[in-house]
This record gives C-alpha cells, structure tokens and sequence, in this order.
C-alpha cells in the first residue's frame, strides 16, 4: 500500500499535479515526476496482482468464481 500511498502523494501536491497537467505525451518519460509516479503505480498494480491473483491457488480459484464472472 506504500505504492499507492506515493502515488496519492503525488497527486496532492500542487507543484506535482501542475507539472503532470502540463505535461506532453512526447515529454513524458523525462519527466521525473511521471515516472515517479509510473514506478508507484507499477509497484502498486504488482502488489494487487500478487495479493488477489498468485498468494494461494484455492482464494485465486474462488476469486476467479465468484468475483470475476
């Protein structure tokens, strides 16, 4: 949850969330701050996988039942 606490923090600072608004496609990955945030939401979507979908076989099979489809 660190991750997405980054991320979070990223978004509430004004300075932060102004450079993103700013921000070109084309200049995205220079930006330190894109790629901070990148990086949080990478780390924070390799948690949620590895929690829900590869922590143990049987909740990975009821998830997939019960709460997927």
């Amino acid at each position: 949850m660190q991750s997405y606490d980054t991320f979070l923090g990223i978004l509430g600072n004004q300075g932060k969330r102004d450079e993103l608004k700013r921000l070109k496609l084309i200049d995205a990955l220079t930006s330190d701050v894109w790629n901070e945030a990148r990086d949080a939401s990478h780390r924070f979507r390799e948690a949620v996988e590895q929690l829900f979908l590869r922590s143990n076989q049987q909740l990975t099979n009821l998830r997939m039942r019960f709460a997927i489809f």
